[in-house]
């Protein structure tokens, strides 16, 4: 588990450091600004973080964490980016 935290956290710093941080979330951005004004985009940038909610639940139970767990897990790391 703590291996693919690392490996989030690590590619989202490198991403950060590369761009001078100019390249954040850009689903997480977009959520932000239309999550009270455009329905369609709101459901899209549901569907989007909850794929990688369910991406990363999956990864989590690869490495034998329960499924609750997993998905709880998954959505702790991804909190940050719900609009």
């Amino acid at each position: 588990m703590i291996g693919s935290v690392e490996v989030v956290f690590d590619g989202a710093a490198r991403t950060l450091r590369e761009t001078d941080f100019a390249v954040a979330c850009p689903i997480a951005t977009v959520a932000l600004e239309v999550s009270s004004t455009n329905e369609q985009l709101r459901h899209a940038t549901a569907g989007v973080l909850g794929t990688w909610i369910e991406a990363a639940a999956a990864r989590f139970e690869a490495q034998n964490i329960p499924t609750d767990d997993a998905r709880l897990l998954a959505m702790a790391l991804m909190a940050p980016l719900r609009a």
